[in-house]
């Protein structure tokens, strides 16, 4: 049965139509997903925009990081924080920051701040040496002394000085501790007589271990939870002063051996001291630096309870008030 040419016709048109609607209803559907995509990407651009504006990446420890500690990579961790929170100078390179030491107690959300950390090497170089001694070899070693820190060698002639002649050229004589002691020199008259009670040998020698008798270094005490949630209410400046306060003087241990990186002459004036019967002491300085800023600020022992900090952290925010016009001018 041949089919007509209206029926022809009449399918075609319906095929049109069905084509067109199908086409109707995909036109239809592309352009809601793409007006559902392009919405999701104006929301994310503009949340990550609005992110990018209030918010920025830093680094801060892992965990606390005590002081005189050499940091490694393993011990920092990339953190998004407020800017509003972040620390002006707080070094924002990770490369600027591993391979240096701990000055100060840095807790696990504190910036890294310049002045917190020191470059000093404590591996030897060119001529210098690792050399250990036992504590009682440097009775003032005590429990200060740690990791990193830089002391001064002393002597200190207690049985009798230490008495030294030089000849007319300026050239110290050859005598032996016994042989100056024991009257055996004769007429020295002719030389110039130097003695000394207390010589000052070496300094800023690298103080690298301080371990117990377990072989085990030495350290800061760390704080306890409660303590570093307390010191979270003070002000930076407060807490670091709490911790060279505090800290320091609760060392993980009871020292046993020191390790000070010297040089053959250093260690040479060490053990010529000792045959003139010589104590040797260490004395240390200011083990965290030029923290003159903190000179005059109250020791904060017993920490400050939480009703004393929110009136200090006011008192702040008061002044920060008034000075604000100020500024604006």
């Amino acid at each position: 049965m041949i089919e007509s040419n209206s029926s022809k016709k009449a399918k075609y048109i319906r095929g049109e139509n069905e084509v067109m609607t199908m086409n109707k209803w995909l036109a239809i559907t592309v352009g809601t997903l793409f007006i559902g995509a392009s919405s999701f990407g104006f929301y994310a651009f503009t949340s990550s925009y609005e992110q990018k504006m209030t918010t920025m990446t830093t680094y801060t420890p892992v965990k606390l990081i005590p002081a005189g500690e050499l940091i490694t990579r393993e011990m920092i961790q990339e953190v998004t924080i407020p800017k509003a929170k972040h620390f002006d100078g707080a070094l924002l390179e990770p490369e600027s920051i591993i391979g240096k030491r701990a000055l100060v107690p840095i807790g696990e959300q504190e910036e890294f701040l310049p002045w917190k950390l020191n470059e000093k090497k404590i591996v030897p170089t060119g001529d210098e040496q690792l050399i250990s001694f036992p504590i009682n070899f440097v009775e003032s070693a005590n429990n200060f002394i740690r990791r990193g820190d830089e002391v001064t060698i002393w002597a200190e002639y207690n049985r009798s000085p230490r008495i030294t002649y030089f000849d007319a050229n300026g050239q110290k004589m050859p005598f032996t501790f016994e042989e100056i002691h024991s009257n055996l020199l004769g007429d020295v008259s002719h030389y110039t007589k130097k003695v000394d009670y207390v010589e000052k040998l070496v300094e800023k020698v690298t103080v690298t271990n301080v371990k117990d008798n377990t072989g085990r270094e030495v350290r800061d005490q760390e704080a306890s939870t409660d303590t570093l949630n307390q010191l979270k209410r003070i002000t930076p400046v407060q807490r670091d002063s709490y911790y060279m306060e505090n800290f320091r003087m609760k060392p993980t241990g009871t020292p046993a051996n020191i390790t000070l990186m010297l040089t053959p002459e250093q260690y040479s004036k060490i053990v010529e001291a000792q045959t003139f019967q010589a104590t040797i002491k260490v004395g240390v300085g200011n083990p965290y630096g030029d923290l003159s800023n903190l000179a005059n600020l109250p020791v904060l022992n017993p920490i400050p309870s939480s009703q004393q900090t929110e009136k200090a952290v006011d008192k702040q925010a008061s002044n920060e008030k008034q000075q604000a016009p100020a500024e604006k001018k």
